[in-house]
C-alpha cells in the first residue's frame, strides 16, 4: 500500500503565501524597531517640549542621535544623556523626567563625572530597562525611587549615599549623607567593629577584613537563614538586605557567628549595611579624590593637662579608648571575654603584660592562653599598638579596682 500523500500544488501554494506573508510582517516590525529605538521616542518628546514650552529655534537645533559621555578617567561611557536630554541646561529645572536638568551640586560635574558612578545603573545601555540595571546578573542597579521603595525608604536618595561615600570615605559628616554620617558614628561609640575587624589596616584579626566589604560578590554569601523572611517581607534577595540582618541578629543569619547581639535600631542596622556596601575599591583619578580635611593640632595646654593624669587615670583613658571595654568588663560580669576584677591576683604580671602586648601569640603558644581561647569559643584576644608604659597603665587601673573592693 502506498501511504504517500499526493502533492496538492494549491494547498502547499496557500500555506507558502501564508508563511511568506508572516515572514514580511516580522521583517517589517524588525525595521520599524530597527528605526525607531526607545531612545528616539524620549528624543522626539524632548523636541516636541522644547518647542512649547522653549523656543522654535532651540527645538530645531536639537538633533536626533545616540548622545554620549566618555570618561576615560573613570574608564566609562555613559549613554545615560540620551535619553536624560536637559541635564545640563539651566533653564529646564522645572521640566518633567526624563528632560529635567540635573541639580548644580557644586564641585561635582555630570561632565566630568557622568551618571553612574552616583546613580549607578548599566551606562552603556540604550533600553530604559537596561539603563536602569533590571537585568539579570548586572550588580549595580540604579539607586532610585524603585529601588529604595523596594526596601522600605521614602526618600530615592538615600541608597544614593552609599556611592557617594565610596568617594568621600575620609569625611567624617557630609551634609545629604545622613545614613552614612549615622554608620560612621556607630563605629566609634561602644562596640567597636575594629575590636575584630580590621578596617584601612587597623583592627583585630578575629574576623573578615571589612576595608573593601563592599568588593565581596554576592555569591559569597549565605542566604540560606534569611531567603524566605525576605520573600514574605518583599525585599531584595541582596547584599544589602544581608547586611541589615546581620546586623539586626548576627545568629539568626550566621548560626554558629561569634559576632556580639547589639540592639541596634532598623535605622541604625540600614546605616552601617550601607556603609559595609559603600567600603569599596575604586581607582580615583585625581580630579575626584575629596579634599582632605586637616585635623587641627590641639593647643600645648591640653597637652599638659593629660600629663597630670595619675597613672590610673591614664589606664582607665587607656581602657576604653584602646578598646578593651569593648569586650571586657571589671566588676560587671563576663561579656564577650571574661571580667578582669581580680585578675591581677589570679595571674602573674609578667603573663598579664605578655597578654596584653602580644595576645595571638599567647593564644598559640601559652597553655593557660590557649585554654581561655577554647573556653570563650575561640574568640581571641586583638592585638592593639601599646608601650610598656601604656601596659603598665592599664593593669594599674586594672589592679585599683582590688582595692574599692576590699
Amino acid at each position: 500500500m502506498n501511504n504517500k500523500k499526493n502533492f496538492n500544488p494549491d494547498k502547499d501554494f496557500y500555506w507558502l503565501a501564508f508563511f511568506s506573508f508572516l515572514l514580511f510582517v516580522v521583517v517589517i516590525i524588525a525595521f520599524y524597531r530597527e528605526a525607531n529605538p526607545e531612545w528616539k521616542k524620549y528624543q522626539r518628546e524632548f523636541k516636541n517640549y522644547l518647542e512649547e514650552n522653549i523656543s522654535p529655534e532651540s527645538a530645531s537645533a536639537f538633533e536626533f542621535s545616540v548622545k554620549q559621555l566618555w570618561l576615560p578617567e573613570l574608564n566609562k561611557v555613559d549613554r545615560c544623556i540620551s535619553c536624560h536630554l536637559g541635564y545640563d541646561q539651566p533653564n529646564l529645572t522645572e521640566a518633567p523626567e526624563p528632560y529635567a536638568a540635573h541639580p548644580d551640586i557644586l564641585p561635582h560635574s555630570v561632565l566630568k563625572m557622568g551618571c553612574t558612578i552616583c546613580h549607578g545603573g548599566q551606562g552603556f545601555a540604550l533600553k530604559k530597562k537596561d539603563a536602569h540595571g533590571e537585568v539579570e546578573h548586572w550588580e549595580e542597579p540604579m539607586l532610585g525611587a524603585k529601588l529604595a521603595k523596594k526596601y522600605g525608604f521614602e526618600s530615592e536618595k538615600i541608597l544614593m549615599q552609599m556611592n557617594c561615600n565610596t568617594c568621600h570615605r575620609r569625611d567624617e559628616d557630609l551634609t545629604g549623607m545622613e545614613m552614612i554620617n549615622l554608620g560612621k558614628n556607630l563605629l566609634t561609640q561602644k562596640k567597636k567593629c575594629q575590636t575584630c575587624h580590621i578596617i584601612d589596616g587597623k583592627g583585630g584579626k578575629l574576623a573578615a577584613d571589612l576595608t573593601f566589604i563592599g568588593d565581596k560578590p554576592a555569591e559569597r554569601f549565605d542566604f540560606s537563614q534569611i531567603k524566605d523572611k525576605l520573600i514574605e517581607s518583599e525585599r531584595p534577595l541582596s547584599v544589602l538586605s544581608w547586611h541589615f540582618e546581620h546586623f539586626m541578629n548576627p545568629k539568626a543569619v550566621v548560626p554558629d557567628s561569634k559576632m556580639p547581639y547589639v540592639k541596634y535600631t532598623e535605622e541604625e542596622a540600614w546605616a552601617l549595611a550601607m556603609l559595609m556596601m559603600s567600603w569599596r575599591s575604586v581607582s580615583l583619578p585625581v580630579m575626584l579624590i575629596p579634599e582632605e580635611k586637616r585635623e587641627e593640632v590641639p593647643p600645648p595646654e591640653k597637652k599638659l593637662e593629660k600629663r597630670k593624669l595619675s597613672i590610673v587615670e591614664w589606664g582607665k583613658e587607656l581602657f576604653e579608648s584602646k578598646g578593651c571595654s569593648e569586650c571586657h568588663t571589671i566588676g560587671g560580669g563576663v561579656e564577650v571575654g571574661p571580667d578582669l576584677i581580680g585578675i591581677t591576683k589570679l595571674r602573674d604580671i609578667q603573663w598579664l603584660r605578655k597578654m596584653i602586648l602580644d595576645p595571638e601569640k599567647m593564644e598559640q603558644t601559652d597553655p593557660l592562653a590557649k585554654k581561655l581561647y577554647q573556653e570563650y569559643e575561640e574568640t581571641g584576644m586583638p592585638t592593639e599598638e601599646l608601650t610598656l608604659q601604656e601596659v603598665e597603665a592599664i593593669i594599674k587601673y586594672i589592679e585599683s579596682f582590688n582595692k574599692e573592693s576590699n
